[in-house]
């Protein structure tokens, strides 16, 4: 991969290195990057530096890096940003709890984020069969007689919000 020596380059090179799978050379131009802007990058590019971090922490997480992950994680739910801002990594903390089978964390994790975003959030314990059933009736009622084909041809979410409060949901 070649790269220009200008600044923005280097950040899609970045960006670049990450998509092609090569995490860990991605992790480690995540790190350099985060280095060299030192301690007052959340001060004088902020957007730069949640590039950084946030990527870099999926970055370490895809590469077994769970320290660093975890410190990347840490220092962008710490910086005063806008909640959906830290919607990546919230993502990235929950993928990594539910990789591991802490499940109920990862459930915790999504909900922490639901919450601060102002959406409803999920309950964690075992739904029993005749609420599952229930549940589904009244879906099927909400439904009416849409056909599949019906529901595959109505528009697509374009709200934000819930789209970023529906990906919480699948983790």
């Amino acid at each position: 991969m070649t790269c220009d020596h200008e600044y923005h380059s280097n950040l899609s090179c970045i960006s670049q290195a990450s998509e092609n799978a090569a995490f860990d050379s991605a992790a480690v131009y995540f790190k350099a990057g985060r280095k060299l802007l030192g301690p007052r990058g959340w001060e004088t590019l902020p957007e730069t530096m949640l590039q950084l971090t946030s990527e870099g922490a999926n970055a370490c997480y895809i590469s077994g890096d769970n320290n660093t992950m975890n410190e990347l994680i840490t220092e962008v739910m710490n910086q005063d940003i806008p909640i959906e801002r830290k919607f990546n990594v919230y993502e990235v903390k929950s993928l990594a709890e539910h990789a591991t089978s802490n499940l109920s964390d990862s459930i915790d994790t999504c909900n922490e984020f639901r919450k601060l975003y102002g959406l409803p959030t999920i309950k964690n314990k075992q739904a029993h069969l005749l609420v599952v059933i229930k549940e589904f009736m009244k879906v099927n009622r909400a439904l009416g007689k849409r056909t599949a084909e019906d529901l595959a041809n109505l528009p697509e979410l374009t709200d934000e919000r819930i789209v970023m409060g529906q990906k919480m949901l699948g983790k």
